[in-house]
């Protein structure tokens, strides 16, 4: 498991009381155990998130270790919570189909397939968290493939959120992709459901839009168990609803040319995709 992953990514930067680490753990711990309920479980961790959210929406940006442009540090105590309700909704899912759901948990198994070609080779990405399947030929299928957003979920946040989706669902067109929000969606609000129907989840983590603005006035957007009550039973579900030849299915391969990608540009400066090459000159 990932949990400790906090307490590594703060080493050298974080000097106060680490007792507040230890709480946080075992407050993971006890619930991916089945020893506490989701209330139980968010009023444990709500220490530390507390805080961080202080931390990260209470100064300007760039002003702290926790705050600065595209650090992991503040994004990676919600990806650890989401990663232990990813093990609940496992070890649910194991019990109610007797499946070997396997676990994702960022670079460390968190290794899924996005593309198998017909010579065997596969394209894996790394994912946040969520569950997934091994094939028989050994590489993890992705069932839930969820993405975490620290600070604003806006519309370029969004577009990349769908282009993955997009991708994977291209090979697999039955995974489901989650995306978790820190309750800041500035996505435009004209904005059609179709645009980002691909994204099948979405999760505001606090059910109340615009952290900013909860901080900025000195207060706290608490995590909202409700959410993560609602995420493990309607994931739960999903997933449940359906056997394992549905989650295993496959787009025909991706074919092999021959070719290799960089030939053409290390002879001629440029590519050009081979659907391409009957129409333009080469």
């Amino acid at each position: 498991m990932r949990i400790d992953e906090v307490r590594n990514n703060w080493n050298g930067y974080y000097d106060g009381d680490l007792s507040l680490l230890d709480r946080f753990e075992n407050a993971c711990f006890n619930f991916i155990e089945g020893r506490t309920s989701v209330d139980q479980f968010v009023s444990g961790i709500s220490e530390l998130d507390e805080w961080a959210f202080r931390m990260y929406w209470g100064s300007y940006q760039k002003t702290n270790w926790l705050n600065t442009g595209q650090n992991k540090k503040y994004p990676i105590i919600k990806e650890t919570i989401w990663t232990a309700i990813m093990e609940r909704i496992r070890r649910l899912l194991v019990e109610k189909t007797g499946l070997d759901f396997k676990l994702i948990q960022g670079k460390t198994g968190g290794q899924v397939a996005v593309a198998v070609f017909e010579d065997g080779n596969i394209k894996t990405k790394d994912v946040d968290t969520g569950i997934a399947l091994q094939h028989k030929d050994g590489f993890l299928v992705p069932v839930i493939a969820a993405e975490c957003k620290g600070g604003h979920a806006c519309s370029t946040c969004h577009d990349g959120i769908w282009g993955q989706a997009v991708r994977m669902k291209k090979q697999f067109p039955n995974a489901i992709q989650v995306f978790i929000t820190d309750n800041n969606m500035t996505v435009g609000k004209k904005i059609d459901v179709s645009t980002y129907e691909d994204i099948d989840f979405e999760y505001l983590e606090r059910g109340e839009n615009n952290s900013e603005k909860f901080a900025k006035g000195n207060g706290y957007n608490r995590l909202n168990p409700l959410v993560m009550e609602a995420a493990i039973n309607q994931l739960v579900t999903a997933v449940s609803s359906f056997d394992e030849s549905h989650w295993l299915k496959m787009n025909p391969l991706y074919k092999n040319t021959g070719e290799k990608f960089r030939d053409s540009p290390d002879k001629v400066g440029y590519f050009v995709s081979p659907k391409w090459r009957d129409i333009v000159e080469i």
